[in-house]
């Protein structure tokens, strides 16, 4: 199969043949149509994350959006390594996929999880949000930080303070309190965490 291929780290992948996966138990082959370009992926490929490993010779890519071989159309999460998800086909865990709706087209579906993702965890998992709550998102005008406003909405958040720098961005957000970053945001946080925030339940900073 054809694939951007990582052989040596610092460079930029090659697209090139790749051997092909072979499912094994509990595994699904997808035919994949679409994959992100995170940062993530970009630290995986360079060998500056973490998470990279001691050698080249992989696919890069983490998620995507494809078909699974009852012809379903999904997304799908963390391929088996060296199977990453920017190549023709990626081998996944059974658990690790979901169906999309018929009217979210590829690129949507994998440019709302990339950023729902993070806003997700953070508000269920890492500071689960409790109806009612004033929280703070940092970072808000981000592609996580405006999921994240809808994640509190959804979840009750009863009055949400954004922070973030772009100023056109801040204003067409659903926030109760904008403050952009400048000369006088240092007061403005101020005179909002004077007024209360749920901060061990609900503040997020998504990155």
């Amino acid at each position: 199969m054809k694939a951007a291929v990582v052989s040596e780290f610092g460079r930029i992948p090659e697209y090139t043949d790749f051997r092909d996966p072979v499912a094994g138990a509990g595994e699904i082959l997808i035919k994949v149509h679409a994959a992100p370009l995170s940062p993530i992926v970009r630290g995986l490929a360079l060998g500056r994350h973490y998470a990279s490993g001691v050698q080249a010779g992989f696919v890069p890519g983490v998620d995507g959006v494809g078909t699974d071989p009852d012809g379903r159309r999904v997304y799908f999460l963390f391929p088996k390594s060296p199977f990453g998800s920017m190549a023709e086909v990626s081998q996944v865990a059974q658990d690790m996929v979901v169906p999309i709706p018929d009217d979210i087209a590829d690129g949507r579906a994998v440019a709302v999880v990339s950023g729902g993702l993070a806003a997700w965890i953070a508000l269920t998992r890492r500071a689960p949000l409790q109806p009612g709550s004033t929280i703070l998102i940092n970072g808000v005008t981000g592609a996580a930080g405006g999921m994240a406003v809808q994640t509190a909405r959804h979840f009750g958040a009863r009055h949400i303070i954004g922070v973030g720098r772009n100023r056109h961005r801040l204003d067409a957000l659903d926030l109760d309190t904008r403050i952009p970053l400048g000369e006088a945001a240092d007061a403005a946080l101020r005179a909002a965490f004077d007024r209360g925030v749920d901060r061990g339940r609900a503040k997020l900073t998504p990155s």
